[in-house]
């Protein structure tokens, strides 16, 4: 019963295009929004009031983290692994997404690690069986206890699956081995343990069978099936679990019932669509004038408010995300051979004349390069706030932008922290820093 507890917070909290992802694309300016809300967002940050962006945030991975700890508190505590094969493939996976949800509330609540480790975080819960609230734990803290979550499950998952025993419905909503390996080493390379992440995607690119998308594959799937081979983490929505308009799909797509269609654009940053070459095949991914996600992510039937139904799948992880992690890490590491193995694997589907110079860059090219690719290969995926952290960079908000257009934002802007809820810190007054 927790897991299914569970099922039902994660497709909302781990969705995209509703709450963390949206908020955080749009923070880092790869995303641009043409609506108050997510100016509401920023100006949240800045006065530290209530904001409904950052309450789902929170909410959500809490109520994720409360599921998972109902897990744990029926087999004895976190630290108990059951006999049951069935049930320690839930205490893994539940571990993992536990870890999971404290690495994305370390990462939006918290300065980053390699900035001040020792600063106050968030909560950290590892049992219901008490009402007692607790105090913020460091980031640091948080990150240990993250590891250890995630070195738990790949262990145990890796046992199960060498025993024939995998995703127990057999469909990518559950985590397996290769899912929590690509957990762990996003929170390597958020780190800095940059040869453990290059060890960790170099496994699943190797060994996992997840294949790349290809130039073709990239335009014609709409980015909305499960059944895309590189998706390693996904949901499949149906007409029983939709959550309709309040939605990744509601939120982006022009060709679904949504609030882009209906105005309320969520575009590519101008700036950044300006940054993609010709030779780029992504750049055919977004509107030229208007600046939508026009061939990304897109409804099959290609009509204005077409679909009705919300029942597109959401992806949470695929394999591109590891070639990027494996060509950042080995980058950082001075593996540049490697790392330019990984960046030119991508880049030879999607843009084969940038593939071709990748050898003859310097290292900070090839950051740089790595930089550019996070931004446009992972647009509206919610990875562009911790990437804009971890490569120090500051940002130029385009003319597309309802809220502080052209202002440059630096990534050690406070605005960029999430505010922990007024009600939140009403409710538990530990929660002050």
């Amino acid at each position: 019963a927790g897991y299914e507890t569970i099922q039902r917070h994660h497709k909302q909290a781990l969705n995209p295009g509703f709450g963390s992802g949206t908020n955080a694309d749009v923070r880092s300016a790869n995303m641009a929004d043409s609506n108050i809300f997510h100016a509401d967002i920023f100006e949240a940050a800045a006065m530290a009031r209530p904001c409904f962006g950052l309450n789902v945030v929170v909410n959500d991975d809490y109520r994720i983290i409360k599921a998972c700890n109902e897990i744990f508190d029926t087999v004895g505590g976190d630290e108990s692994v059951p006999a049951n094969e069935d049930n320690q493939n839930y205490y893994a996976q539940a571990k993992a997404l536990r870890a999971h949800s404290y690495f994305n509330l370390v990462n939006l609540y918290a300065k980053p690690y390699d900035i001040d480790k020792n600063a106050k975080a968030i909560p950290l819960y590892r049992s219901q069986t008490t009402a007692e609230t607790l105090g913020l734990s460091t980031v640091e803290e948080v990150y240990e206890r993250v590891i250890i979550d995630l070195k738990e499950s790949i262990n145990i998952l890796e046992e199960l699956e060498s025993a024939g025993i995998g995703r127990p419905n057999g469909t990518k909503d559950q985590i397996d081995q290769w899912t929590a390996k690509g957990i762990l080493a996003y929170v390597y390379l958020t780190k800095g343990e940059y040869e453990n992440a290059a060890a960790l995607t170099s496994d699943i690119i190797n060994n996992s069978g997840y294949p790349l998308m290809s130039e073709t594959e990239i335009i014609e799937s709409g980015f909305r099936s499960i059944n895309i081979g590189s998706w390693m983490w996904a949901f499949d929505i149906t007409k029983d679990n939709t959550g309709g308009l309040p939605t990744f799909w509601g939120q982006v797509d022009y060709f679904t019932y949504s609030y882009c269609s209906a105005g309320d654009y969520k575009m590519i940053d101008h700036n950044l669509y300006n940054e993609i070459p010709e030779t780029d095949t992504r750049k055919q991914w977004f509107h030229p004038s208007v600046l939508i996600s026009w061939y990304k992510f897109y409804d099959a039937g290609r009509k204005a408010m077409g679909d009705r139904t919300w029942t597109n799948d959401i992806v949470y992880m695929r394999v591109e995300e590891m070639y990027l992690i494996n060509a950042e890490a080995n980058a950082r590491a001075n593996h540049l051979p490697e790392a330019k193995a990984a960046l030119k694997a991508l880049l030879e589907q999607r843009d084969q004349a940038t593939a071709a110079e990748v050898d003859n860059m310097n290292a900070d090219q090839l950051l740089e390069n790595i930089y550019y690719n996070w931004r446009v290969e992972m647009w509206a995926e919610g990875r562009g706030l911790l990437t804009l952290k971890r490569f120090h960079k500051s940002m130029v908000r385009g003319d597309n932008n309802y809220a502080l257009t052209g202002e440059t934002i630096s990534y050690d802007d406070s605005r960029l922290i999430f505010e922990i809820p007024e009600r939140e810190v009403t409710n538990n007054p530990n929660l002050q820093k």
